[in-house]
């Protein structure tokens, strides 16, 4: 984009799937949407996120459980 960033829609594993023995797919809306975790906490069980929606082509931000797998992007400071 205009910015130089390019996100892979690389959906998120719900923290359900965490457990073996659960019959469940491990990564859900691969291709469609991209959720990213922020360094912000917003209390000891939640964080931050942003995620990108790809039929929207809305940016979301809120707090989820740290339990799903989110995406985790580095940003290095060149200053």
């Amino acid at each position: 984009n205009k910015r130089g960033f390019s996100g892979l829609a690389g959906g998120y594993r719900h923290w359900k799937c965490l457990d073996i023995n659960m019959n469940c797919n491990l990564f859900k809306l691969m291709g469609e949407h991209a959720y990213w975790w922020t360094s912000n906490e917003y209390s000891g069980w939640d964080a931050h996120y942003r995620g990108l929606n790809h039929s929207t082509k809305g940016l979301s931000s809120h707090h989820y459980t740290k339990l799903f797998g989110f995406s985790v992007r580095l940003v290095r400071d060149l200053n």
